[in-house]
């Protein structure tokens, strides 16, 4: 997350969202910068200035719960189990979050409502503390999926804070 005041430069820019060589490479919703509450006062397009990043960040936070299905899978879904907050990541719905830790059979996976989504449209989620990359994950149809170390912990209990990376 990009600091609150004091001098921002393009540098800062390029660590915290990556690529861009000019101011206009990094309007919101543009590819490099997310589209999402914390970058609220990044412009979309026109007028641009160093000054709209102040707390701007390339990643967000959700916090939810999931509902308890067959005794060790818990899952969000919007279809009314469990809850996420905000719901949207880059203007994408978010439709389910799910985790199981039957032994042997354990997974996590994030799914979007988008089933035409890149593969790389987030670089990784933070998953009640363990990091999850895109890059380890089988995507299809706008769902990751990984099968974790089974040393990650799933706990019981259906409360959860996720960041997802973009």
């Amino acid at each position: 997350m990009l600091q609150a005041s004091g001098e921002i430069s393009l540098s800062d820019l390029n660590t915290e969202f990556g690529g861009g060589n000019k101011l206009s490479d990094y309007y919101r919703g543009g590819g490099l910068v997310a589209d999402y509450s914390t970058n609220s006062g990044i412009p979309p397009s026109g007028e641009i200035s160093l000054s709209d990043f102040y707390g701007a960040s390339n990643s967000a936070d959700f916090s939810g719960s999931g509902s308890n299905q067959y005794g060790t899978h818990y899952a969000y879904s919007d279809l009314s189990e469990g809850s996420l907050t905000p719901g949207v990541f880059d203007n994408e719905t978010i439709t389910r979050v799910s985790w199981a830790g039957d032994e042997g059979n354990e997974s996590f996976r994030v799914k979007f409502l988008s089933t035409s989504l890149s593969s790389n449209f987030f670089t990784k989620v933070v998953f009640r503390g363990t990091t999850f990359y895109t890059s380890a994950a089988s995507y299809s149809n706008g769902q990751w999926s990984w099968v974790p170390n089974p040393a990650f912990a799933f706990e019981e209990g259906g409360s959860f804070d996720m960041t997802i990376h973009k």
